[in-house]
Order: C-alpha cells, then sequence, then structure tokens
C-alpha cells in the first residue's frame, strides 16, 4: 500500500530515496509529507477524487503531496502541521 491508512502514521513523511543535489553531485534525501497529518487535507467522498487539499484548491486520485511531486517536481509547499485537540 503506497500511503498508511490513518492512524498507522509515519510521522511526518516517508522516504522516498536520494536525489542529487545541484551542489557538486551530492546525494539529499527527500521524504514524501504524510497528508494525513497537513491541516489542509481532507476526504472529499468523491470516489474518482477521494483526496483534497483546501490550500491548493484541488481533489486528487493520490495524495495530495504526492500530485505536487508529480506536476511540479517539489514537495509540497503548503503542508501546516495539524494541532492537536
Amino acid at each position: 500500500m503506497p500511503f498508511p491508512l490513518a492512524g498507522e502514521g509515519q510521522g511526518e513523511g516517508e522516504l522516498l530515496g536520494m536525489d542529487e543535489s545541484p551542489q557538486k553531485g551530492r546525494q539529499v534525501e527527500r521524504t514524501l509529507i504524510s497528508c494525513y497529518t497537513c491541516r489542509h487535507f481532507y476526504i472529499t467522498y468523491d470516489p474518482k477524487f477521494p483526496y483534497g487539499c483546501r490550500a491548493a484548491g484541488f481533489k486528487s486520485r493520490v495524495m495530495p503531496s504526492q500530485e505536487m511531486i508529480n506536476s511540479s517536481g517539489l514537495e509540497c509547499q503548503l503542508f501546516e502541521k495539524k494541532e492537536k485537540g
């Protein structure tokens, strides 16, 4: 399963692997942000597009953080950790 279910959390994110850094071939770890811990994430209840991001204003078939990487090549810049309470 590519994404954990709620409650199975991976903490801040899941390790995606290593990418080349623009600085002289250094390797940099990239992590996938866990949308379940973001205050903007929501379940849409639309079977075709079950996941949504209020900050970015879209619904998707995959987790919004993954959609951001797929479309822009950058990690999500809108992530805000949920406050417990």
